[in-house]
């Protein structure tokens, strides 16, 4: 069972009450999710996934207090649980217009200490994987204010660029960690014996990085069909190389 943890009644509520009052910035967006609509509906599906005796995937988790929920459950409940790449890094914005282009960065992750508290769960193993939620739309869709903005982002291509940087170059994180984060974790989670290490037998998928390679992402570096991504203007320590200099066998 897949599942998208929010009280989306709470939530819906909160949010009909701030645009009622023309309170439509990032920061009434963020307000309008509270952290306790995140823990309150993790609570309620691990108990019914307990009932079920089914394997629970929790999306996105935004919150130190949703992945303690976690963690102290999963003796009794088979789960995955993974993290955006754009949880861990942007938090309410100075501009209004990047705010409606990083809508589906929502909830507790535009709250400074809440990011800090996601990466420290992300170091010590609570957390299995880190994924994209690829979630593209037209421009015209990511236009107006952020209550009625699309709710997603674009974030496949930059995924690895920029958690390489943030986590290992920034923080210090190990490769292999690294690896189990972005690959090994989820085949193995998925049963995908092919994918996700490098040994004899397994499918050759190798990403070649280049560390300490700045560049700043712009419109015309996304392979997107529509070109829009809150990553763009976006300064990254480093890239996927995509013509290796030489490679040792």
């Amino acid at each position: 069972m897949l599942v998208h943890c929010e009280n989306a009644l709470i939530c819906d509520a909160l949010g009909e009450e701030a645009k009622s009052e023309g309170r439509v910035t990032a920061h009434d967006y963020v307000a309008s999710r509270p952290v306790f609509t995140e823990v309150e509906a993790i609570r309620r599906v691990l108990y019914l996934a307990k009932v079920a005796g089914c394997r629970l995937h929790i999306c996105h988790i935004s919150s130190p207090e949703g992945v303690e929920e976690v963690t102290r459950a999963r003796q009794e409940v088979r789960m995955l649980l993974v993290i955006l790449p754009a949880l861990l890094l942007y938090w309410i914005p100075i501009s209004s217009k990047k705010s409606v282009l990083w809508r589906s960065v929502h909830r507790r992750s535009a709250i400074w200490k809440n990011q800090k508290g996601m990466w420290g769960k992300l170091f010590n193993g609570e957390i299995d994987c880190l994924v994209s939620d690829h979630s593209p739309c037209p421009p015209e869709m990511k236009a107006g204010n952020i209550m009625k903005a699309w709710g997603g982002i674009a974030g496949l291509q930059s995924c690895m660029d920029v958690m390489f940087d943030e986590a290992v170059q920034k923080r210090g994180m190990s490769l292999p960690m690294f690896g189990k984060l972005m690959a090994t974790n989820a085949a193995d989670i998925f049963g995908l014996q092919q994918k996700g290490r490098i040994a004899p037998g397994k499918d050759a998928d190798f990403v070649f990085i280049q560390p300490n390679s700045s560049y700043v992402l712009t419109n015309d570096d996304l392979e997107y069909r529509h070109k829009v991504s809150p990553y763009v203007g976006r300064t990254i320590g480093r890239g996927v190389s995509r013509k290796p200099s030489y490679v040792v066998m």
